[in-house]
């Protein structure tokens, strides 16, 4: 089920590869220059490299996908949730972001009461919480922590009347998992994050 929410979370290696390449080469013009010239001036040099050590953890390491391809839509929804989503849901939309050893899986879908429910049925043990509750509170000020979520992604509100939930889930030193819907929208959203 894990590997449901990492499906195409990091496509593209190859780019990443190129740049920790280019970025390998320019530490080592710098090591090169600056050794023999600034011999006396070892925090120069822990400066670049400090510098250059920096830039290549934030960048190899993270990836993200957020796909437009509505058979590719599909299948991860049948991944996620053991059947193919039918006719009524019009509109799928998928993404995966991960960095170092953490994974976080945004999804909507169209709005299906009989969909919602055969969800329900597979994603159990689920627990509930009413919007008047406070654990409605504390889920949407995690939620809201969240500097990634793609602007398609609508937070719970007023316009939500429970939150789906479940913890520690997965095979992973935490995860979570929330699933709701949102009148207004009529939207049915769906939250993965954990993390080893």
């Amino acid at each position: 089920m894990a590997s449901a929410y990492l499906e195409n979370s990091c496509g593209i290696f190859s780019r990443s590869f190129l740049f920790t390449k280019l970025v390998a080469e320019t530490r080592n013009e710098i090591i090169h220059k600056n050794v023999g010239n600034n011999i006396t001036k070892p925090k120069t040099l822990r400066k670049y490299l400090k510098f250059l050590t920096l830039i290549i953890l934030l960048t190899s390491y993270s990836c993200a996908y957020e796909s437009q391809n509505r058979e590719k839509l599909e299948s991860s929804f049948e991944d996620n949730f053991g059947f193919k989503p039918p006719e009524s849901i019009k509109e799928i939309k998928l993404k995966n972001r991960g960095y170092f050893d953490f994974q976080v899986h945004y999804m909507s879908f169209t709005y299906d009461s009989n969909v919602l429910e055969k969800i329900i049925k597979h994603d159990q043990p689920l627990s509930i919480t009413e919007n008047n509750n406070v654990k409605f509170g504390n889920i949407i000020e995690e939620l809201d922590k969240d500097t990634g979520i793609p602007s398609w992604f609508d937070l719970p509100n007023k316009n939500v009347d429970r939150i789906y939930y479940k913890n520690d889930f997965l095979d992973h030193t935490f995860s979570e998992y929330y699933l709701w819907t949102d009148k207004q929208t009529e939207m049915t959203y769906l939250y993965v994050h954990f993390f080893d």
